[in-house]
């Protein structure tokens, strides 16, 4: 006979700020309450983490700045002291949506010249389309259908780079160099000993990337720790999944 299972926490990644209780996403979709909705549905308590933070924290000794999942968009963490540092509202470590040129690109926020209006997928994709459109050519989506997905994912966009697409190439390294600039200021303001880029792109194009960005970031940081280090995550693309479990465990253990 199957033994019963009780289910005691669920964990939840969200892609904007947490505020501090864990109760409800701040932001854009700050009228939403997750927890409360998914625990009416589940019966079992909910925990809420945001970004990369605790993903992190928990499995990645030693990291001090996380801008997190370059994939879809642009997520973000911070790992201050070794403890996961969430702000005064829950909102820290948005690097997606630091200011890299004033009255920029717009971004899904609403704003101009955020990170994630040059970086991220779904940016680096309108744009592509938005290119096509206006007569520059590319394989970006000749390679999506190949490969049949239904949106260029990583796995298209990391072909698409290797095989030399020109507005492919263009499109990231815009991404890379917006990315550099936020994290380069980032670095001046909290003197960081290490920078892991996660993400689904991370997962595909590895060290590279990181070592990328470091380089890109080289002429924006004032004084870095001479022992910084960019790495790729340990975790690549299940960081949230293991980072929502490990939290949902923890609130488990300490009751």
């Amino acid at each position: 006979m199957a033994a019963a299972v009780c289910l005691a926490r669920t964990g939840l990644g969200a892609q904007q700020g947490v505020d501090d209780l864990g109760h409800r996403v701040v932001g854009p979709c700050r009228d939403r309450a997750p927890r409360q909705i998914l625990r009416n549905r589940r019966q079992a308590e909910v925990v809420l983490l945001q970004g990369l933070g605790h993903r992190e924290a928990s499995w990645g000794a030693g990291v001090e700045l996380v801008p997190g999942g370059l994939g879809t968009g642009i997520g973000g963490g911070l790992i201050l002291h070794g403890r996961p540092y969430n702000g005064s509202f829950g909102a820290a470590g948005e690097i997606g949506h630091l200011i890299v040129r004033a009255g920029g690109a717009l971004c899904s926020c609403g704003r101009r010249g955020c990170v994630g209006a040059y970086a991220g997928r779904r940016t680096m994709a309108a744009a592509a389309r938005a290119m096509v459109v206006a007569g520059r050519s590319t394989d970006l989506f000749e390679i999506q259908r190949d490969e049949a997905k239904e949106r260029p994912t990583s796995k298209v966009w990391a072909r698409a780079l290797a095989e030399e697409d020109d507005l492919s190439t263009q499109l990231f390294d815009a991404a890379v160099d917006a990315i550099a600039v936020g994290v380069g200021s980032v670095v001046n303001l909290l003197d960081v000993s290490q920078v892991v880029v996660g993400g689904a792109m991370a997962d595909k194009l590895g060290q590279a990337l990181a070592d990328r960005i470091f380089e890109a970031a080289r002429p924006w940081m004032l004084h870095p720790n001479p022992d910084l280090t960019f790495v790729v995550s340990a975790l690549g693309d299940d960081a949230g999944v293991v980072g929502a479990v490990s939290l949902a465990r923890a609130a488990v253990i300490g009751g």
